[in-house]
């Protein structure tokens, strides 16, 4: 067991939590499991988990106010927030405060599963620990793009979107072929590349770049932006 990726599923809903609970299991991972804010947040103080799947709306301390203080206590921690569907003001603040992803409650237990192992390959990634073009710097470590010495942090999609970019600086990526590197099969819609492009960007002029760090490619769609 010690050896075991963990993953915490915190959520109010019994049912979610035993579904999600017994696919974790059979793919391999320990999972701990609680019903509350409180005692999610103390499985995750005494447990130290790899991955959290986390309910935004729960009695209590909610999925938003434990995201930040699993954000402030591990950094470098992975966490997939689960939401209603069509609820875009709560897949805004909690990508803002620092979720790693989102999926929608009716997801199936198999594609959350797939979620997490994408989170941990990422994680062990044997490849370069830092990809560098001109003023852009990727690093795997904390998921963090570097721009012209401004630190951006960013989600675990965005900084896949900007690491593709930074790999290929030269190359103008279709839209679709972004979905794939991002997301896989599993993109949530179809303009989920754009609304990436515009929170990075927000992320980059709030930090003082004085350039868009992704330059839209018109009639073929994203390209690693210039001074």
């Amino acid at each position: 067991m010690q050896d075991k990726i963990k993953v915490l599923v915190v959520d109010d809903e019994y049912a979610i939590t035993q579904n999600l609970r017994y696919a974790l299991e059979k793919n391999e991972f320990a999972a701990l499991t609680a019903l509350n804010g409180n005692d999610g947040l103390e499985l995750f103080r005494s447990e130290k988990p790899d991955v959290i799947i986390l309910d935004i709306r729960m009695p209590g301390i909610d999925g938003l106010k434990l995201l930040e203080i699993f954000k402030r206590e591990a950094p470098d921690i992975s966490v997939i927030m689960l939401t209603s569907m069509g609820l875009d003001c709560d897949i805004e603040r909690g990508l803002n405060k620092g979720a790693d992803g989102y999926l929608v409650k009716d997801t199936s237990p198999g594609v959350v599963v797939a979620n997490v192992k994408a989170m941990v390959r990422h994680k062990r990634s044997t490849g370069d620990d830092v990809v560098q073009h001109g003023l852009f710097k990727a690093m795997l470590k904390g998921n963090r793009i570097e721009i012209d010495s401004r630190i951006l942090e960013c989600t675990y999609h965005e900084f896949k979107l900007m690491y593709a970019l930074i790999k290929q600086p030269h190359y103008a990526f279709k839209r679709d072929d972004l979905l794939d590197v991002v997301y896989g099969e599993e993109a949530p819609t179809d303009r989920s590349i754009d609304q990436l492009v515009k929170r990075i960007r927000r992320k980059a002029k709030d930090q003082g770049v004085p350039f868009k760090p992704v330059r839209t490619v018109p009639t073929i769609g994203y390209q690693l932006g210039s001074e």
